[in-house]
């Protein structure tokens, strides 16, 4: 019985073989349902470890990827030990980043997902990408989830696709393309690890898509204020809202829609609308427009060029005439002149207002107003007209040029019989190879007056000469600069630097009533606290202060660097508190002029000059004063010299208050007296002022500044005299108030 039991097992065991082989054959046959790759083994499949082209397989797919590295650091996984870095800016080509599939998913592609996060070293500089299928062998795409910007921490990104047959791409979002003058080296790159598809599974619900024709959407050059339009076709499937439309962006205000909605069917279909672009404003402008239908959002890239009329200038307003000038009140109106002295005009006999303070963010590559850009080099460009800051600002204007052919930077370019008057920049920053300035590089008989430079600006010529705080040079016919003030950070690679004017170059340019309190600094030689270099010709610096650092390798002068033979310098009535110092152990510094750097054959006249007596101890073409005797009434009228018109005031709050020769704001009349003596008591008699013995009157003023004859009957006012004791030399001060009823015969 026993035996025949064992025979009966094996018989069941040899009828039941054939079928577990058959069953275990059909299971080695069943697919995965899954594809995966981790990038651990990234090296071994010949993805390397700079971001070039690579063609190869991953875990038997075929893929084709761009600015993409295997990457191994211990910020660029989410496990493992490696993962992809995919860069979303690079120099050294111009080429749309990618991660793409070459072949279709033979099983179909289910689902999408993989982890991500910023690159350690770039969490600020990120870009949107998107992941995208397509269903025609790469011919069109449509994008599949939400776009992502990659964070620090390590996110999921998870995607329905339930195509039959397809592949998948990774790509930025705006599809942007490197760009060599303007990418960083590396930038904005994010980690990939744990890429996962699914299969296609037939019985998967449906995919919610909506398809466009064209992802990007291109307006070309368009005429400001001028409209053009462009339809939009979306096909959509599988939605359960209605599809809203929006624009956002920088430029979104450019871009309109024809409706904000789309009505959807149950069993979808097809719909379109419109985009009208209207340019306000010259330049490139670019604007998404997204399209969503609760989770499902496609994005279209909008872009186009504001470009302007031929001859058409309108500004904000007026006609150019001096009663009724051109109005400019938009950032937008600044790059029309801009761009209507480079091309047509200089506006000779014509003049501009600005009518309220103006932002320049957002404005790039913005040339010069007046400029000789370009290979030829000696075709002048310039604004010949009146351009009236009316005491307003200009703020964040940054013009950065590089090459022999793109000096002569600052707001204003070149200035031709021109004048520039009440303006302010601040925030600012003016670079080239040569010749940079803030508000005008370069003069030929022209006038900038109460021009201002504040906070934040800065003037770099990297390395060619000349570099001014306020103008570069002065050129062909002479110029006169008045009542300006210099904040501007100067560095010069060259020579020839100035905190108000670089170079002179002409007979009869006139620095008067400025200031400079910003630093200069040059690693060549020849700087000056006012103007560093007078080539030739004359040049007259009158009623000045500077208050800055100066800093050169071998020539330095508080107030003038040097000139070459011939030339002719006068500066008077100036004085100098701010330290000058070289590198050079042989060279030259003064706290007013260089003498030691004196060429033959050069003449500088310098009168009633001054300087800080503790910042010098050697000979100096100045007198030394002690700076705390500067806050004295006694100093300010050295400075003002008996003259006519008070020039040198003393301003509450302003230049901790030593004395300025321009500027508004509360005089201050108060004196502390240092001499033992009671004030004498002055009297008013028939509108004259009249000192008691021993005491005789040197001065009067009244409170705007303007200088009377001792002797003079006075109107009604209130007046600041200064008298002499006959037994002391130092002045006392007193205010007076004057009651007249005189009348003129």
């Amino acid at each position: 019985m026993k035996k025949n039991y064992i025979y009966w097992v094996l018989a069941l065991i040899f009828i039941c073989i054939p079928e577990l082989k058959v069953r275990a054959d059909r299971y080695k046959e069943q697919p995965k349902e899954e594809w995966n790759y981790n990038f651990e083994t990234a090296k071994a499949d010949n993805l390397g470890d700079r971001p070039n082209h690579y063609d190869l397989k991953l875990n038997g797919l075929a893929w084709s990827m761009y600015a993409v590295r295997c990457s191994g650091g211990p910020n660029d996984f989410a496990n493992g030990k490696y993962s992809a870095r995919i860069y979303g800016s690079k120099m050294s080509m111009k080429e749309m980043p990618y991660m793409t599939m070459t072949d279709d998913q033979e099983h179909g592609i289910g689902s999408v997902e993989f982890n991500y996060r910023a690159y350690g070293e770039h969490t600020t500089s990120q870009v949107t990408w998107c992941v995208q299928l397509s269903e025609d062998k790469g011919a069109h795409w449509e994008t599949i989830g939400r776009p992502f910007t990659p964070t620090e921490k390590v996110q999921h990104f998870r995607a329905e696709a339930n195509s039959d047959v397809g592949r998948i791409r990774i790509v930025r979002a705006d599809y942007a393309v490197f760009d060599c003058k303007t990418a960083k080296s590396f930038d904005a790159a994010f980690n990939l690890d744990d890429l996962k598809m699914t299969y296609y599974n037939s019985e998967a619900p449906q995919r919610p898509s909506i398809a466009v024709e064209n992802t990007l959407l291109e307006f070309g050059d368009v005429n400001k204020n001028d409209a053009k339009t462009q339809r939009v076709n979306i096909v959509y499937s599988g939605l359960t809202t209605n599809v809203a439309l929006s624009v956002v962006g920088n430029y979104a205000s450019a871009f309109s829609l024809s409706t904000h909605q789309i009505v959807i069917s149950e069993d979808g279909g097809k719909a379109n609308f419109d985009v009208t672009y209207i340019p306000q404003t010259l330049g490139e402008h670019q604007a998404v427009l997204k399209i969503q239908s609760g989770d499902i959002e496609t994005e279209v890239y909008l872009t186009g060029k504001g470009v302007r009329k031929q001859g058409e200038f309108t500004y904000s307003g007026g006609e150019g005439t001096k009663d009724n000038p051109y109005l400019i009140s938009t950032a937008s109106d600044i790059e029309d002149l801009s761009f209507a002295v480079d091309t047509e005009t200089d506006y000779a006999g014509k003049y501009f207002k600005l009518t309220t303070d103006i932002d320049m963010t957002g404005i790039n590559n913005m040339k010069p107003i007046g400029n000789n850009f370009g290979t030829e080099g000696t075709k002048l460009k310039a604004f010949s007209g009146t351009f009236d800051g009316n005491k307003h600002k200009i703020s964040n204007l940054n013009m950065i040029y590089k090459g022999k052919n793109n000096i002569g930077v600052a707001l204003f370019g070149i200035l031709k019989d021109a004048k520039v008057m009440n303006l302010t920049l601040t925030n600012a920053h003016f670079e080239a190879d040569a010749i940079v300035a803030s508000i005008a590089s370069v003069l030929v008989g022209s006038v900038l007056q109460n021009c201002h430079t504040g906070e934040n600006v800065t003037v770099k010529a990297r390395l060619k000469p000349y570099a001014g705080g306020i103008a570069t040079s002065t050129f062909l016919s002479p110029s006169f600069i008045s009542n300006c003030t210099s904040r501007t950070k100067v560095e010069a690679a060259d020579m020839a630097v100035g905190g108000i004017l670089g170079m002179s170059s002409i007979q009869g340019t006139s620095i008067k009533n400025c200031i400079n309190y910003g630093n200069i600094n040059t690693n060549s030689n020849v700087a000056g606290g006012i103007v560093g270099y007078v080539e030739t010709g004359s040049l007259s610096i009158s009623d000045c202060l500077n208050a800055g650092d100066i800093n050169a390798e071998n020539i330095a002068g508080g107030l003038f660097g040097t000139g070459l033979q011939g030339s002719n310098i006068t500066i008077n009535n100036s004085y100098n508190i701010g330290r000058v110092g070289i590198i050079e152990p042989n060279g030259a510094a003064d706290p007013i002029f260089p003498i030691a750097a004196m060429a033959d054959g050069v003449i500088v006249d310098v009168g009633n000059c001054y300087y800080d007596n503790a910042l010098y101890r050697g000979n100096s073409y100045g007198i030394a004063y002690p700076k705390d005797d500067m806050r004295s009434q006694e100093f300010t009228d050295r400075l003002n010299a008996d003259r006519a018109v008070c020039i040198w005031k003393r301003l509450v709050g302003i230049n901790n208050e030593l004395p300025v020769p321009c500027g508004e704001g509360e005089v201050i009349t108060h004196i502390t007296q240092t001499v033992d003596l009671v004030k004498p008591l002055l009297h008013v008699v028939d509108g004259r002022i009249v000192a008691p013995n021993n005491f005789r009157i040197k001065t009067i003023h009244n409170m705007a500044g303007y200088n009377y004859n001792t002797s003079d009957q006075l109107p009604t006012g209130v007046y600041i005299v200064t008298l002499l004791s006959n037994k002391s030399i130092k002045p006392i001060i007193q205010k007076v108030r004057v009651v007249n009823n005189f009348k003129n015969n």
